[in-house]
């Protein structure tokens, strides 16, 4: 998948699968990709739109290929004047993506309007919108924005079946790293130019990870699988790869490392899955509309990716657990485990992924 194959719209572009051949009756699934890798990462997916009665919109975000370039106003949030004042740099960074959350909800909304796309109706019908790794913090922005009580986004609710956030890293969800972990990321041992492309394979290996977090594989992949950028031919990664907002000075890389040094990540999760309810006493984002209050939230995570997200995973479920033992009002959130899968089941394994993005959770321990 080139270029060629994305259309700009508003902000973002988008490759669009069609409606499938068999039926007038399908789900339509938005998918937002990860740091560093573009939309076409999801090509795969295609081939098994039409079976499972999906048309899917694959989107580029700002910055990526024939997306729009950040603004420098947009630039300007993600590099605060005095990287020394956290509660400055943490509004900052709140409202680029109370932003980017925004400009997602119109993107979606534009388009059921443009391609007059089904509402739900039984089993199919209706929208499905998943984030991938790094794009799950535009879920979480994307609640961030709907929890709040106006008549906005009526028409992205009508049409919404859930929201996924597909394999998000632990970082993401504000957490601290285990002892002993690694991300290569963070690795100042490596020539920073280079750190983009080594952090590519690393996350795509298989690990052989214990059910705790302290059996887990921090560094080294299993030999087979091997990991997936090394099952690629060339022409492959040239078409799901686009570095440069993942490396220094990027803007992935500026949000991902200012991010966490002001605790936007713990935020932004707290203000999208915690709701406001005055009469239990829960604290959280805004007051939410009840329109909103019992959209699925589906985690869905791969037991075989890198251990950043099956830590995640284990540690947001106790997390759920306290909180609702402590009276928390908190979104309808569910899970779904790929078994044996690892971060990249979308290029390796996309018929099964794709039957998880539709199908009930299952992980229900």
């Amino acid at each position: 998948m080139t270029t060629s194959n994305f259309v700009k719209e508003g902000v973002f572009s988008y490759c669009d699968t069609g409606p499938p051949a068999s039926t007038h009756q399908y789900t339509t699934i938005f998918i937002l990709h990860g740091f560093a890798w573009h939309a076409g990462s999801f090509q795969r997916l295609a081939a098994y739109a039409d079976q499972a009665k999906a048309r899917l919109i694959l989107m580029n975000r700002q910055d990526y290929p024939a997306a729009e370039l950040l603004g420098e106003e947009d630039l300007s949030l993600l590099s605060p004047a005095d990287p020394r004042d956290m509660a400055a740099a943490l509004a900052s960074l709140r409202t680029f993506m109370k932003r980017q959350g925004n400009r997602l909800i119109d993107f979606v909304e534009l388009i059921i309007d443009k391609e007059k796309l089904p509402p739900p109706d039984g089993e199919y019908g209706g929208v499905i919108i998943a984030g991938w790794s790094f794009a799950g913090n535009w879920i979480n922005a994307l609640l961030t924005n709907v929890n709040t009580a106006h008549p906005g986004h009526s028409k992205l609710r009508r049409h919404l079946r859930r929201v996924i956030i597909y394999d998000l890293v632990y970082i993401f969800l504000g957490y601290a790293p285990p002892a002993g972990a690694y991300n290569p990321l963070q690795d100042d041992s490596l020539d920073p130019e280079k750190k983009t492309l080594i952090f590519a394979a690393w996350v795509s290996g298989y690990y052989n990870h214990g059910e705790s977090v302290t059996e887990l594989e921090f560094k080294a992949p299993l030999a087979s699988p091997a990991p997936t950028i090394l099952t690629m031919s060339e022409e492959d990664r040239q078409s799901v790869l686009h570095p440069m907002p993942g490396d220094a000075g990027g803007s992935d890389m500026k949000l991902f490392e200012n991010g966490i040094r002001c605790g936007l990540y713990r935020t932004l999760k707290e203000d999208a899955l915690y709701l406001k309810d005055g009469a239990s006493g829960a604290t959280g984002g805004p007051t939410t509309d009840d329109s909103w209050r019992d959209i699925e939230v589906l985690y869905l995570w791969c037991d075989r990716s890198v251990w950043e997200l099956p830590f995640g995973v284990r540690m947001f479920k106790k997390e759920l657990a306290k909180a609702k033992e402590g009276g928390k009002v908190m979104r309808n959130i569910k899970f779904s485990r790929m078994r044996g899968s690892n971060h990249f089941a979308h290029w390796d394994e996309p018929e099964k992924l794709l039957r998880k993005f539709l199908e009930p959770a299952d992980d229900l321990e």
